[in-house]
């Protein structure tokens, strides 16, 4: 403590020296906040911008099972193909039906060819950018999001076989959606997620939001297996 009085010195200048000292410590503790605060500011607008694509695809899975009685299938298989295709596919189909634009580019999709195919991909394009109010390809920051099916024993959706209205209903708690930002996943890619990859990405520090069979929407806890 001495020898750092002795360099800041004595009399008036000493002074001075002080409070120049303390006010770049309290402009480095302002500048400190306000990066936190705008960190937690995107955190809770990218939270709020996750959980709305969760409720509307949420609207687009009920259409869905309304008209069928029970969830799409994880991955479309049409008869005669080997190419596999996304749920996604299957809900913005029975969407096309109340919505003109999108039946124009779904009557245009092939099915017979793959997911990536030049064609499928400039429709996943012209979704992505005209009916964004459906799947949001990225935050507002420039960040990818998809929205995948949540597979394994917390999750409803099941490996193979259907599952039915009824096996929702009984399964509340179970998670249906998640909402996950940093993974690019193709609009029609047959890809989700599972309950351990979910866990790693909430270990690495992501938030993820989950929708819920009841049609809650919360953040997905590992401690809550």
């Amino acid at each position: 403590m001495t020898d750092l009085l002795s360099c800041i010195g004595s009399g008036p200048k000493r002074y001075r020296r002080i409070i120049c000292l303390m006010s770049v410590f309290v402009a480095c503790l302002v500048i400190l906040s306000v990066g936190m605060y705008a960190i937690r500011a995107r955190a809770t607008a990218r939270t709020a911008r996750l959980r709305g694509q969760l409720s509307q695809v949420w609207l687009l899975l009920q259409n869905y099972i309304v008209v069928h009685d029970e969830l799409p299938p994880l991955d479309i298989k049409p008869a005669g193909s080997n190419h596999l295709h996304s749920w996604r596919l299957a809900v913005l189909t029975s969407a096309a039906k109340f919505d003109r634009d999108l039946a124009e580019l779904i009557q245009n999709y092939r099915f017979g060819d793959s997911w990536k195919s030049a064609n499928n991909l400039a429709i996943a394009r012209t979704i992505h950018q005209g009916q964004s109010r459906y799947f949001i390809p990225e935050d507002r920051f420039g960040v990818p999001i998809q929205i995948l099916a949540v597979r394994g024993s917390r999750g409803v959706w099941k490996n193979s076989g259907p599952t039915s209205a009824a096996e929702l209903r009984r399964s509340s708690n179970l998670a249906v959606l998640a909402a996950v930002p940093g993974v690019s996943v193709g609009l029609f890619e047959p890809k989700d997620i599972t309950q351990d990859e979910l866990n790693a990405l909430v270990t690495s520090g992501e938030r993820i939001v989950v929708l819920q069979a009841d049609g809650t929407i919360v953040n997905w806890a590992i401690e809550t297996q």
